[in-house]
């Protein structure tokens, strides 16, 4: 099950520089603002959406309010920064649905959420003219999603299981994501380590370790610094 985080902006006339671990989709509202990424300008205004790639600096001003509704999730790609302009208002409607989802939490709420976000993906990637992933990739995105918590899990067995030389699959998977399934695996399990590591103290580095997949809790040190920059408990330190 992939993580989501969504947010309905209340009427503000600027957000702060920031940056996240995931793309962000930003549906502008109403108002107009412009819009600082790494080294570009953008000036959104009403009806337009806003692709920000990860860990990509950013931050908004406006001489009016203006309101905006973001959704950042797990295994979401795009090729690149990009902003359309959207008059159909069904992706808005689907992410509207989403984030009341996310707030309410009733029932079997992030099932719903998941397939909801994976429909937004899909229409965005139709809409800028990106084609989705083949069936193939889509199955073990989806095994890794589910599975990804397990230090047991096997995604060499995972690829068996479509038909495809794994080799092949291997090099038609990162034409695809950018990424081996493996990298692919890892990113994931860093990221939602990240999240457990800023936003809860209580659980201890090797539990978070173990619920993320990592089976060692000294490899998973080691591998988070080699992508992070610094051990898990400095992250946390920094972020909580």
């Amino acid at each position: 099950m992939r993580n989501i985080w969504c947010k309905l902006s209340v009427p503000i006339k600027q957000y702060n520089l920031h940056s996240h671990a995931e793309w962000e989709i930003v549906c502008q509202l109403n108002g107009e603002v412009l819009t600082y990424i790494d080294d570009k300008t953008i000036t959104l205004k009403q009806g337009d959406i806003l692709l920000i790639p990860p860990h990509a600096k950013h931050k908004g001003v406006s001489k009016t309010e203006f309101r905006d509704l973001s959704l950042r999730t797990d295994g979401m790609e795009f090729s690149k920064l990009c902003v359309f302009h959207y008059t159909r208002g069904d992706i808005i409607t689907l992410i509207y649905m989403i984030h009341r989802l996310m707030t309410e939490k009733q029932g079997d709420y992030t099932t719903v959420a998941d397939s909801l976000a994976e429909s937004v993906i899909k229409m965005i990637k139709y809409e800028i003219g990106v084609a989705t992933d083949s069936p193939a990739i889509e199955l073990i995105k989806k095994d890794i999603f589910e599975n990804y918590g397990d230090p047991n899990y096997c995604i060499t067995e995972s690829i068996a299981k479509t038909g495809f030389d794994k080799d092949y699959f291997r090099r038609c998977f990162k034409d695809a994501t950018g990424k081996t399934p493996t990298q692919y695996l890892t990113e994931l399990r860093i990221n939602r380590a990240k999240q457990l590591l800023s936003d809860n103290k209580i659980f201890s580095v090797s539990s978070i370790a173990e619920s993320c997949g990592f089976a060692d809790s000294l490899y998973f040190s080691t591998c988070f610094k080699k992508h992070v920059g610094m051990s898990p408990l400095n992250y946390r330190k920094k972020h909580l």
